[in-house]
């Protein structure tokens, strides 16, 4: 179990959360092992044989509070995680943007289960959407489709007029999309019809957020915008510095935002009021994600001298935790966030795992081109897109590859529920992977 500093959570361990609850008979169970294992024989000879081996009652209560404490801790470290999506409805899992996937993934052997065309090309840091069955998919031809998760059929599609570049989100029964000519829409997730929509300060690259009933936008004229996801009107706006070419992150009521330039924000969710800022150095910032007392985001993008690096912030102040260049010195993304490991994802064509607490590397895996999609995880498993045409699984401990799949065109962020994988490709495919021990 890793932990950014050992004092605190001792103190959290002792002082649990009123959410956090163990089973009811963890005390017993702690005390059959216990009694159960073998115990060490004495080392000195003169002990005599008639003395009962059994641990004294000293003894066990120190191992039983020891193991719970130990269990406890492990409960604790979990909560902080925000919990696996029921549904896909938001751009690399949830506003946390952690990469946290429902699943599960194909098991057995994988193999494609649908293909089907779409009219433009699908970017690889798009992703597809996943609920009730259906997929919604959008491409830089403007269109959004909703297609069976099952067969791929298409029920609905809608053009909007102009290129969609990100992410939509899923609001009930809206899904909601930002397009390069500025315009945020909302439509009907059962036929694609209009319910609002909304002019925004400039184009729409980044992907959306949406957290309760407010959806959160940035432009690339430097500002965010909150808006009422019944009915797309503006609650606040601020600007962040700069161009924003990369979705918000949102937990617990703070927004996380990089702006091109290299301005790092964050914002009260519910006023729009700024809180603090941090300068990163030239270049944009990626998706940034949040976990466990830190913000992970990638630095240096597009910028023509190093670094092009991960960092690591702490969410109280911005105060740099650390920071991870890959070897080669190339781009370097936020792949996910484990309990145990991040994996950043680089355009070096490498994963790489990473401790939490230091940034160092615990093993690395090859690809045969750029990954510059980020990757989703599901427990054991790490899905991971790349540009040599492929969708492969990797042993998230270890980083062993499980299966791989190639596809045509450069795929997208992986969508995994549901015994699939889903992803958009540049060459305008959406694919569904499966595998023969699960649904198909």
């Amino acid at each position: 179990m890793t932990t950014f500093d050992r004092d605190t959570l001792i103190r959290q361990a002792l002082t649990p959360s009123a959410a956090v609850t163990a089973p009811e008979d963890l005390g017993d169970e702690i005390y059959r092992s216990v009694v159960a294992t073998q115990q060490r024989r004495p080392a000195f000879g003169f002990v005599r044989a008639s003395h009962s081996l059994a641990p004294s009652r000293a003894t066990l209560v120190l191992l039983m509070t020891m193991l719970a404490l130990l269990l406890l801790g492990s409960f604790i470290v979990l909560s902080q995680l925000p919990p696996p999506p029921s549904q896909l409805t938001m751009h690399h899992g949830g506003p946390e943007r952690t990469g946290v996937m429902p699943g599960p993934g194909p098991a057995g052997e994988v193999f494609v289960a649908w293909e089907v065309q779409r009219g433009g090309a699908i970017g690889v840091t798009m992703m597809p959407l996943v609920v009730d069955g259906s997929v919604l998919m959008a491409d830089d031809s403007g269109t959004v489709a909703s297609l069976d998760e099952i067969t791929g059929e298409e029920a609905w599609s809608i053009n909007v007029g102009s290129p969609i570049l990100s992410s939509p989100v899923l609001f009930d029964d809206l899904v909601v999309v930002g397009s390069i000519e500025g315009v945020v829409s909302a439509h009907d997730t059962t036929d694609g019809s209009e319910r609002w929509r909304f002019e925004a300060s400039g184009s729409v690259s980044a992907s959306l957020a949406v957290v309760d009933d407010t959806i959160y936008v940035g432009s690339e004229a430097g500002i965010l915008h909150a808006l009422d996801a019944t009915d797309g009107g503006e609650r606040w706006s601020i600007s962040v510095g700069g161009p924003i070419t990369s979705g918000p992150a949102v937990a617990d009521g703070v927004i996380y935002v990089g702006a091109t330039g290299g301005r790092f924000s964050t914002i009260d969710a519910h006023s729009g009021e700024p809180l603090w800022s941090v300068e990163l150095g030239p270049g944009g910032l990626t998706t940034p994600a949040v976990a466990m007392g830190t913000v992970y985001v990638g630095h240096g993008f597009d910028a023509p001298e190093p670094p092009h690096d991960l960092v690591a912030l702490n969410v109280a102040d911005g105060s740099q935790r650390w920071n991870f260049a890959s070897p080669s010195g190339r781009q370097v993304y936020l792949g996910a966030v484990g309990v145990d490991l991040v994996y950043a994802v680089s355009d070096d064509g490498s994963v790489y795992a990473l401790r939490p607490a230091t940034g160092d590397v615990v093993w690395s895996h090859e690809t045969g081109g750029r990954v510059g999609a980020l990757a989703g995880l599901v427990r054991e498993a790490l899905y991971v897109s790349g540009t040599d045409w492929t969708v492969r699984a990797l042993d998230a401990a270890t980083g062993t590859r499980l299966w791989l799949v190639d596809v045509e065109g450069e795929p997208s962020i992986p969508a995994v529920l549901n015994g699939r994988v889903i992803v958009g490709t540049t060459y305008g495919k959406v694919v569904a992977i499966a595998g023969t021990e699960g649904p198909r």
